[in-house]
């Protein structure tokens, strides 16, 4: 087992430090715990690349914990990667939807029609390529949680000043 902090920060921007970023190698799983700002770069600088990522779990959705998701599923896809396994609390299916989704324009990335992204380049790769966009595959997570990775497990607990009673 090997773990990488790829960041510890805050939401704040700082030239030395990203937001929250864990990589765990453990045998044949890459294991991303929250992708805050900054990680995706600092992944890139520890010699990997997104596509070697088989999991992502979130500990929760506060910016410093998800701010570089899309973009580092996007760069995965591209990468011709497999579906990235997401874990996270609700509503990260919502979130996951909003980003890729192919029905209408999402809201960061389009993928229906020419007059729906300022960048016809993006629309024809994404119309052009198969799959025709990144389709993570997402897990909402309650209290109770339970995970089996190949030689790994990972249960979430409840949190007593954060979770919904």
């Amino acid at each position: 087992m090997k773990l990488t902090v790829l960041g510890s920060g805050s939401p704040e921007a700082y030239l030395r430090r990203a937001s929250s970023g864990y990589l765990l190698d453990i045998g044949d799983d890459v294991v991303l715990f929250d992708c805050g700002g900054g990680v995706y770069d600092n992944l890139l600088r520890a010699g990997r690349k997104p596509s070697e990522i088989t999991h992502i779990f979130f500990s929760h959705l506060h910016s410093d914990h998800m701010m570089d998701y899309a973009r580092l599923i996007h760069a995965a896809w591209d990468e011709g990667g497999r579906p990235v396994q997401v874990f996270g609390p609700d509503p990260i299916g919502f979130i996951t939807q909003g980003y890729f989704r192919t029905a209408g324009c999402c809201h960061m990335i389009c993928a229906t029609g020419p007059n729906c992204c300022p960048v016809r380049e993006v629309w024809w790769r994404w119309r052009h390529l198969a799959p025709l966009r990144p389709a993570p595959d997402v897990t909402e997570i309650t209290p109770g949680f339970t995970f089996q990775g190949n030689g790994w497990r990972l249960t979430r607990a409840r949190c007593p000043t954060h979770s919904p009673r």
